[in-house]
């Protein structure tokens, strides 16, 4: 059992956000959590699913492949949800959609237009 933790992602709401139908976590690191609802063992996700995958049975047309894995740069598929992580530096590489979906600063009124290369309709995870 992995001691890594992980929180719910929120919006400006104090909602659950979601990708494609699928739950997003972050990493967390916030002290005390035993009381927190929203932070879990990592565990909870399921096994790791493979990106590359799941952006080619997601994408409108195959000359967006490299725009959606930019988009996604800091997140990675797992059977039951999104797993969104920093590098060591605590940096994201791409925090647009992250930023965008938990309406965090002016990125949350900065749709990316790379979820215009997204099919509309949820494609199976495996």
């Amino acid at each position: 059992m992995s001691n890594t933790q992980i929180r719910a992602a929120l919006n400006g709401c104090n909602g659950p956000v979601s990708l494609k139908g699928k739950q997003i976590y972050h990493q967390w690191s916030g002290g005390e959590s035993h009381d927190d609802p929203l932070v879990s063992e990592i565990d909870i996700l399921g096994q790791p699913l493979d990106k590359s995958h799941w952006i080619k049975n997601n994408i409108t047309d195959e000359q967006y492949t490299m725009d959606i894995m930019w988009l996604l740069a800091d997140w990675q598929p797992y059977e039951n949800g999104w797993l969104v992580t920093t590098q060591d530096s605590g940096e994201y590489r791409n925090n647009h959609l992250f930023y965008y979906k938990c309406q965090i600063g002016a990125l949350s009124y900065q749709r990316p237009k790379e979820l215009d290369y997204l099919t509309k309709h949820i494609v199976a995870w495996s």
